[in-house]
C-alpha cells in the first residue's frame, strides 16, 4: 500500500511586525493617570490637614468651655491622688528598708512630701542611699559600685577580676571585629551593585537639583535636594529612586518633557501615598471629634451628655480611690495599740496552788 502524503503545513513566522508606537497617545494617557492620582492625593491630604488643624482643636476648645468646672475638679483630684499615692509608696519603702515603726514612717513620708523634699530626722541614711541610685546611670556599668561594707579589699579585688574575666569570655564568644561579619539583628549592608546604583542615581539628581546648576531653586527643589543628600549618606536606595522620579514631575513645566517611564513611576508613587493616607483617614474617622465643624446642635447635645456622664463616672471612681488611699494613710499614722488581756474565768477553772515538792514522788 502506498502511503498517503500529508498535506503541507505552512509554518507561521514568530517574528512580530514592528508597529510604530503612538508616543503622543501613550504620553497623554499616562499624564491623565498621573494627574488623577496627584489630584486624589491632594484631596486626601487636605482632609487630614482639615481634621488636624481645624476639627480637633475646635472640639477640644468646645469641650473645655462646656465642662470647665468638671475638668478642673478632675485635674485637682487627680493631682491629689497622685501625691497621695507617692506618699503611700514612700511610707511603705521606709517601713521595709528602715527600722522605724509604721507610724514613724508614715509621718516621715507626709513630712517629706509636704515640705517638697526636706529629709525628716532619723531617715538621712535612707534618702542618701536612694538618691545616689534614682534610675539614672552615668558612665559605664560598674557591678561593684555599691559594695557591702563588710567585704574585704582582697575579696573585692578577686570578685572584680572574676567578673572581668567573664566579660572577656563573652566578648570572645559573641563579639567580632571582622568587617565581613553581618549582624543578623542589625541593618543589612548594601551589595556592590546596590552601591553602584545609589551613586548613579545621586549623579542624576545632582545634575537636576544642585543649586549651582538650577540657579534660583524653588522651595520644593531645595527640600528634594536636602532629602537626596540625607538619603545618599544613609545609602537609602528607595528614597533616591522616589526623588529621582519626582525631579521631573513636581512642576507642570518639567512634566511636558518627562519620559513616559518617569510619569509611570510618579503615578505608582502617588498610588502608594494614597494608600497610606487612606489608612490614616480610616483611623481618624473613628475618633469622636471627626467632622466637628459640620455637626448640628442636636449632635453636639448628644455628645456633650455622653461625655459628661463618662466624666462623672470617672470622678466617682477617682474619689473612691482617693478615699481608700487616705484611709490607708490614716491607719498607718495611728499609733498601734497593744492590749494586754488578763485571763478571767470561774474559780473552779483556775489551777489550785500546789506545794513546791508535790508531784515529785507520785509514781502512780
Amino acid at each position: 500500500m502506498k502511503k498517503k502524503n500529508k498535506p503541507h503545513r505552512v509554518r507561521r513566522s514568530k517574528v512580530r511586525a514592528l508597529v510604530p508606537l503612538n508616543t503622543d497617545k501613550i504620553r497623554k494617557s499616562e499624564l491623565t493617570k498621573f494627574k488623577r492620582s496627584k489630584t486624589t492625593c491632594t484631596k486626601l491630604t487636605d482632609q487630614v490637614e482639615q481634621f488636624e488643624k481645624n476639627d480637633a482643636p475646635a472640639f477640644t476648645q468646645w469641650l473645655q468651655a462646656e465642662c470647665k468646672a468638671s475638668l478642673q475638679k478632675m485635674n485637682t483630684l487627680r493631682e491629689k491622688t497622685f501625691t497621695l499615692q507617692n506618699t503611700l509608696d514612700l511610707a511603705e519603702d521606709l517601713h521595709i528598708f528602715s527600722r522605724h515603726t509604721r507610724k514613724e514612717c508614715a509621718e516621715a513620708a507626709v513630712h517629706y512630701i509636704e515640705t517638697n523634699g526636706k529629709i525628716p530626722d532619723g531617715f538621712e541614711r535612707f534618702f542618701k542611699e536612694n538618691s545616689a541610685n534614682d534610675g539614672r546611670q552615668e558612665g559605664p556599668f560598674d557591678p561593684f559600685a555599691n559594695e557591702p561594707e563588710d567585704l574585704d579589699d582582697a575579696d573585692a579585688e578577686a570578685a572584680r577580676k572574676f567578673f572581668d574575666s567573664l566579660m572577656d569570655e563573652f566578648d570572645d564568644d559573641f563579639c567580632t571585629d571582622d568587617p565581613d561579619f553581618t549582624d543578623p539583628f542589625g541593618p543589612r549592608e548594601k551589595t556592590p551593585k546596590e552601591l553602584k546604583s545609589i551613586k548613579k542615581l545621586y549623579r542624576k539628581i545632582t545634575n537636576k537639583l544642585h543649586p549651582d546648576r538650577v540657579g534660583n531653586a524653588t522651595p520644593e527643589q531645595q527640600d528634594l535636594w536636602h532629602a537626596a543628600q540625607t538619603a545618599y549618606e544613609t545609602n537609602d536606595l528607595e528614597t533616591l529612586q522616589h526623588i529621582e522620579t519626582s525631579c521631573d514631575l513636581f512642576s507642570d513645566k518639567l512634566l511636558r518633557f518627562a519620559s513616559v517611564s518617569s510619569i509611570r513611576n510618579g503615578t505608582a508613587l502617588y498610588k502608594q501615598n494614597n494608600t497610606k493616607i487612606r489608612r490614616i483617614l480610616r483611623q481618624m474617622k473613628k475618633e469622636l471629634e471627626w467632622g466637628f465643624l459640620s455637626w448640628t446642635d442636636k449632635k453636639k447635645k448628644t455628645v456633650l451628655k455622653r461625655y459628661t456622664d463618662d466624666l462623672n463616672d470617672d470622678l466617682t471612681i477617682l474619689t473612691l480611690q482617693h478615699s481608700s488611699m487616705q484611709y490607708d494613710l490614716d491607719q498607718m499614722r495611728k499609733a498601734p495599740r497593744i492590749k494586754k488581756t488578763k485571763r478571767k474565768g470561774p474559780a473552779s477553772a483556775q489551777p489550785a496552788a500546789q506545794h513546791p515538792n508535790q508531784g515529785q514522788f507520785d509514781l502512780f
